[in-house]
């Protein structure tokens, strides 16, 4: 992928995550990437397509989220802990727009379209993800995925409260008490009980 494509996906994901997809228009992106709009037109045909690049942005940005996680952890407790704790490094940043997952999310999977079918895919990832770290702490598969949906949620209304607050200390405790009750939940407890 050349340079300027990424500085322009780049730039795209700073708009739509400020702006929302309705808010950005390429003009927006031309100008937050230096460059002028006619460069983008060689690159992207039309707002979708950039879009739909800062949606495959955005997912390997979540690979490189589990990637860490795993080299970091060497227990799927560990693992599930470090992931947590990419939202609470980004607190600061979260309380401005929310999480860049989850309001690109809710902006094209109302959409209908082909965009909105890819959208899908930021979520997907993550649930699959966690459902095989609990799947590895001994989770049959349908708690591991429930397991899994439970810890998206919560991570997600802790962004949203901390957005509606515009107070980062807040999504960190919130995600804090999130990493308590995980470890809590998978320690102090036999794992027929946390984990079927």
């Amino acid at each position: 992928m050349s340079d300027k494509r990424v500085q322009i996906i780049r730039a795209a994901g700073i708009v739509l995550h400020a702006r929302g997809y309705a808010g950005t228009t390429l003009a927006l992106v031309a100008a937050e990437a230096g460059l002028p709009l006619g460069n983008l037109y060689y690159y992207f045909k039309s707002k979708e397509d950039l879009a739909a690049a800062v949606v495959d942005a955005r997912v390997r940005e979540l690979d490189a989220i589990f990637a860490y996680a795993e080299a970091a952890g060497t227990s799927p407790l560990r693992r599930l802990e470090c992931f947590v704790a990419a939202w609470h490094d980004g607190a600061d940043e979260l309380v401005v727009h929310g999480c860049p997952y989850g309001a690109l999310t809710h902006d094209l999977a109302r959409r209908g379209d082909a965009l909105s079918n890819k959208s899908h895919a930021l979520f997907a990832s993550q649930l699959e993800w966690l459902a095989r770290q609990w799947r590895a702490l001994g989770a049959g598969p349908a708690t591991a995925e429930e397991r899994a949906a439970e810890l998206v949620c919560a991570i997600q209304g802790a962004c949203l409260l901390g957005l509606a607050l515009h107070d980062p200390e807040v999504l960190r405790r919130r995600l804090r008490e999130i990493s308590r009750r995980l470890a809590d939940g998978i320690v102090t407890s036999n794992s027929t009980e946390v984990l079927t």
